[in-house]
């Protein structure tokens, strides 16, 4: 050994010979069967011991850490050995260098019959070092237990992928020739702007607006259950996926809410996207010191006014993500103002099924202080309109906490909320409906009323015309996808 270590003559015969000798000692994998190091991975047990390690040294365990995760049990190394050190050194020692290649990892793939193991698979198709090659090995036959979309977007979505994830993942596994557009990608009134598009849109010739509409209701009927859990895992950052929001938001959670309305308010951005807001939200939860989140969802009592310069001054010498969030910076009066009266914004949305209904819109809910029904209500609703910080973002919270059961679906509530997006109004135009182009000077609440009205006055129910309580977002999807326009049939197109 001495000669080992002082590196002198006969060193490297002797390294190799004991090289030799440890790659046939037997280590005890997960299965409880023994195999040779050669043969074996480290599974996710051994994230913290990598954590340590140096940079590249780290994200090739972390990597290998993955490809075990849809691994067989008896090709993973018993996570005993994680606690001592000694052992696992001669274990990478032995072993050298991971023999789980593409073709390997890709009978691993086939085989996988567990949730959590599919899952693993495809959450690598799409972040893994080797997912290209895993592909080409794959081939055209893909994934035989992946070979429908509610499938991929149920397995993915699991995963915890994007909906561009997803996307990609179509185009590999299901032979989709492009990537549809992003399903959630907000827009805004002044999209107009950017695309230099027409402001006004005639009706399609030869196209029955009845007939197109049920078109739409029907498909919805059959596949909104993919399509909501595509939207939602695109929309809401952890770790307010999906269901639990709602009954977080129905607790009456600041934290819940606070992420609701930050939410709202990125939907008046143009062009940005779902994933980019769940970015944004992301960097306010872990950077910081103290956590910026903590300073924004905090009680107004606990916080003092420098907490929140301090968000800016750390902004602004960190340089988040070389400033790809500054668009998002200019929430930050928004976030002061969600900050300081959230408590009271929330109670005036779980209100609103409750206000009078011949003196209810939305303008006048996000306005307490102009309200007349609020008089005498005390000055805990003496707070700032919230519209004007909102804009699109304030039907599409009335929308949002509807369609998830938060609100009660009233009438009155009803009507205003279809979120008047530029692209939704787009198809409705084709379809023959009056006053959707950019240059009415409607109020949001009185457009998102119109789009009900031609709604109910085309399809003559109005429970068909709440799209089972999703309101506007099937025609935003049909607008702006074109995998649901071909799968729905409907022949209009919005450019």
């Amino acid at each position: 050994m001495r000669l080992l270590e002082e590196g002198g003559p006969g060193f490297s015969g002797a390294m190799e010979d004991l090289r030799k000798r440890s790659s046939l000692t037997p280590f005890w994998t997960r299965s409880g069967a023994a195999r040779t190091p050669t043969e074996l991975l480290l599974g996710e047990e051994f994230k913290e011991v990598a954590s340590s390690m140096e940079s590249r040294r780290r994200q090739e365990v972390f990597d290998e850490i993955e490809r075990a995760a849809f691994a067989p049990p008896e090709r993973i190394l018993d996570g005993r050995y994680a606690s001592d050190s000694d052992l696992l050194e001669l274990f990478l020692f032995a072993r050298q260098r991971l023999s789980a290649g593409a073709e390997q990892l890709a009978v691993w793939a086939r085989a996988a019959a567990e949730a959590d193991r599919r899952r693993a698979v495809i959450r690598y198709l799409v972040r893994g070092t080797l997912a290209r090659e895993l592909l080409k090995e794959l081939g055209v036959n893909g994934l035989h237990w992946c070979l429908d979309d509610d499938v991929l977007i149920a397995t993915a979505i699991g995963a915890g992928l994007t909906a561009r994830d997803i996307d990609v993942l179509r185009v590999a596994l299901l032979g989709y020739t492009m990537v549809p557009p992003e399903v959630s990608t907000p827009e805004t009134e002044d999209e107009r702007e950017l695309d230099g598009g027409s402001t006004t849109w005639s009706p399609e010739p030869d196209i029955d607006a009845r007939e197109q509409l049920d078109k739409i209701a029907a498909w919805w009927h059959d596949h909104s259950a993919k399509w909501i859990r595509l939207y939602e895992s695109d929309v809401y950052p952890p770790p307010y996926e999906g269901r639990k929001l709602a009954k977080e938001l129905g607790n009456r959670s600041r934290d819940a809410w606070i992420t609701f309305l930050t939410v709202a308010a990125c939907q008046r951005f143009g062009r940005q996207t779902g994933s980019q807001h769940r970015g944004f939200i992301q960097v306010l939860r872990t950077k910081g010191s103290p956590q910026w989140w903590t300073t924004v969802s905090s009680a107004p009592q606990g916080v003092q006014a420098v907490a929140w310069m301090k968000i800016l001054d750390q902004w602004m010498d960190g340089k988040v993500d070389e400033d790809a969030y500054r668009t998002w910076l200019g929430l930050f009066p928004t976030l002061y103002q969600l900050h300081r009266y959230g408590n009271a914004y929330m109670e005036l949305f779980l209100q609103a099924a409750r206000r009078p209904p011949h003196a209810f819109s939305l303008d006048s809910l996000l306005s307490p202080k102009a309200d007349p029904s609020l008089t005498g209500a005390g000055r805990g609703f003496e707070v700032p309109p919230l519209g004007a910080a909102l804009g699109l973002g304030g039907v599409w919270a009335l929308r949002e906490l509807v369609r998830l059961g938060v609100v009660a679906d009233v009438d009155h509530v009803v009507r205003e909320c279809y979120v008047p997006r530029r692209r939704t109004r787009m198809l409705l135009a084709k379809l023959g409906a009056k006053g959707m182009d950019d240059g009415s000077s409607e109020v949001l609440s009185v457009r998102a009323r119109s789009v009900h009205e031609f709604l109910v006055d085309k399809m003559e129910d109005l429970n068909a015309a709440r799209f089972g309580r999703c309101f506007d977002l099937p025609l935003y999807l049909i607008a702006t996808n074109s995998n649901a326009r071909e799968e729905s049939g409907v022949a209009v197109e919005v450019m």
